[in-house]
């Protein structure tokens, strides 16, 4: 039995500890569940402590590793201790907590609650080392570790279903029709920060759909305007999903499109046009279709890659309004989609429609 399991939520699907050896290189300590294969244990290995290489200092906080081989991406922390026997008496390891990418919507959303747990199950890790565990010993703790996800995913899953958020029209209003419905589709590389950007929007990570055979998540958002009631129907492209059959499925029926590039990456904003001839030749109303281009991360200011220039080109070149957002902070979050609802309600009361 999957110690990870839980039907009632979206879960945790593996734990990984993983560590350096001078003769075997990046390799798994111990992990749960029992289940996972080799191949993936090694890969998960490899690609962390990999990542260190010509790095002087661990990263502080978690970060988030995609791993396409197992269609999955994790949270993953990194940890070091004091080990004279070692080159350079230092050994480093890392945490990885694997998740569906399915499920990012609720786990980004939560990630700084995994901050702490995290934290401390690596200080308990280099506390065990010290004293020279043995194996049984690591694994013990890494079921208790497992035991405070569960229960942590519980308690952020109540939460959230028993929240009230005054953002959404009451239970009056949402029972009765809405006078405008539009699906607004929202589109980019991954990990540009899409379904971030659609939960910093909605703040409803634990209730939305899911259609598996395309890989999207569709989230729906009830709008008050002047008495009347707007529903958007948000979808995002899940994961690793690339162009291929499904997105004229994807696509299908949009009124409105909202790209997304990572203002610290520029190949995100390069691969921007290639998303907009996609839609233009997949899409057979392409042309009534509002669109709006974001670029996220902007609270990353150090970071940093994609000149201001580039954008405003791009903008001109394909006539549409742009924002720069962060998702964490919520800067220019609501104006962006203020903006899209403007420009459909503009198009829908325009002759001909």
């Amino acid at each position: 039995m999957n110690p990870l399991k839980d039907n009632a939520h979206p879960i945790l699907l593996g734990i990984i500890v993983s560590e350096f050896h001078v003769k075997i290189g990046p390799h798994a300590i111990i992990f749960m569940p029992d289940q996972i294969e080799k191949k993936y244990l090694n890969f998960v290995a490899s690609k962390t402590i990999d990542y260190l290489e010509g790095i002087a200092k661990l990263p502080d906080r978690v970060l988030i590793f995609e791993f396409p081989p197992m269609q999955k991406k994790g949270f993953v922390k990194f940890y070091n201790w004091e080990d004279h026997q070692l080159r350079g008496g230092t050994g480093i390891g890392s945490i990885s907590l694997l998740y569906d990418e399915k499920d990012d919507p609720v786990i980004y959303k939560y990630r700084k609650d995994f901050e702490k747990p995290l934290q401390d199950f690596s200080e308990t890790l280099v506390r065990l080392k010290s004293e020279n565990v043995n194996a049984a010993d690591l694994r013990k703790s890494l079921k208790l570790f497992v035991e405070q996800m569960n229960s942590l995913i519980e308690e952020l899953a109540k939460q959230e279903i028993d929240k009230t958020d005054s953002g959404f029209p009451d239970q009056a209003e949402i029972s009765r029709n809405p006078k405008y419905s539009a699906k607004v589709i929202v589109v980019g590389d991954p990990s540009v920060g899409k379904t971030s950007l659609i939960l910093r929007y909605t703040d409803k990570a634990f209730h939305r759909s899911y259609i598996p055979t395309i890989g999207t998540n569709i989230t729906e958002k009830n709008v008050l305007l002047n008495k009347d009631l707007m529903q958007l129907v948000l979808w995002d492209i899940a994961g690793q999903v690339k162009f291929n059959k499904i997105r004229r499925q994807f696509y299908k029926g949009a009124a409105g499109v909202i790209f997304v590039f990572d203002l610290t990456d520029l190949s995100t904003f390069e691969n921007i046009s290639k998303w907009y001839h996609d839609l233009q030749g997949n899409l057979e109303d392409f042309p009534n279709v509002e669109l709006v281009l974001c670029g996220n991360k902007v609270d990353l200011i150090a970071e940093r890659r994609v000149p201001r220039e580039k954008i405003d080109e791009l903008c001109r070149k394909l006539g549409i309004p742009y924002f720069e957002i962060s998702s964490i902070t919520g800067q220019n979050v609501e104006e962006t989609f203020d903006t899209v609802i403007k420009l459909l309600l503009k198009h829908d009361a325009s002759p001909g429609n």
